[in-house]
């Protein structure tokens, strides 16, 4: 639904405190696994994710929570016009994972280099961010790579960005829905 009218003042917040808007936790999800979600008021109050078998041995697809190396997980919503003026939001979501690379992270190098994900991040303040709700995240050219170096101060290990164009802001989660993603909940 797009809203093209300002319906509200912005004011500054009238708290005293700090501010930082930044990752402390991310979860993904496989686009796919994810077969529904709810917006109430621009905040989305359930998430819905498939289940496979039946009666007691069903299970439920999950979120995957990554731990980012630290200061690395970084998130922007931004505006974009294309060239005929037709105007979108760009989602991007990216992060470091400093760990040893074995034979265990090559299936997850190629999952997140070829796969489709949803993210939710939980920002230093304690709010909840799903960017990519209607489209699903992917990684470019540049979105999935590799590296060391034997410069201490070189990023090294693996660097992971995903982005997609989409027609919403960032929207955040009702106390429902981050049970949801972080198995919380019931």
């Amino acid at each position: 639904m797009a809203v093209c009218l300002l319906d509200k003042g912005l004011t500054k917040d009238t708290q005293c405190g700090y501010s930082l808007p930044k990752i402390v936790e991310l979860y993904l999800a496989n686009f796919g696994e994810v077969t529904g979600t709810t917006v109430t008021d621009n905040e989305v109050t359930a998430i819905t994710m498939a289940t496979s078998g039946e009666g007691g041995s069903a299970t439920t697809a999950q979120w995957y929570k990554v731990e980012p190396a630290i200061n690395s997980a970084s998130w922007s919503d931004n505006l974009a016009v294309g060239g005929s003026g037709n105007k979108y939001r760009i989602h991007t979501v990216g992060f470091s994972y400093g760990s040893a690379y074995n034979a265990g992270m090559v299936d997850t190098v190629d999952a997140l280099s070829l796969g489709k994900y949803l993210a939710v991040a939980r920002m230093a303040d304690g709010s909840y961010l799903m960017f990519g709700r209607n489209v699903g995240l992917e990684a470019d050219a540049d979105g999935v790579n590799n590296s060391g170096s034997g410069d201490a101060s070189a990023e090294a290990g693996l660097v992971v960005s995903l982005s997609a164009n989409v027609l919403e802001a960032a929207l955040p989660l009702s106390a429902a829905a981050i049970a949801t993603v972080t198995g919380t909940g019931n």
